[in-house]
């Protein structure tokens, strides 16, 4: 079985590890891109809940990868989601666009 993966601040990490999630890194803040690329490496790493602010501090190139990456799935959460960014993850996540008619 794969292992998810909180990522975030520690505001963030700390509901998850509450609910009984205690694989949670916070990322520094001289490189955050590092701690990003070793989990994406990670074989035993099937999914990473990660903050949106989070992803706002890694560069470009990482940010792309973290939100066009399927193995493992990212799921990037903020308090502003819309429904559009929902129906693309999910899309991302399974394949398929569950609001497609």
């Amino acid at each position: 079985m794969k292992d998810i993966i909180i990522v975030g601040e520690e505001k963030f990490v700390m509901g998850f590890q509450i609910a009984g999630l205690n694989k949670a890194f916070s990322l520094s803040e001289e490189h955050p891109d590092n701690t990003i690329k070793e989990l994406i490496s990670n074989p035993d790493v099937g999914l990473i809940i990660i903050d949106q602010e989070s992803v706002d501090k890694l560069k470009p190139e990482t940010r792309e990868t973290v939100l066009n990456s399927v193995e493992p799935v990212f799921l990037v959460i903020s308090e502003g989601d819309s429904q559009d960014e929902l129906r693309h993850m999910i899309k991302k996540s399974i394949g398929v666009d569950l609001w497609n008619k």
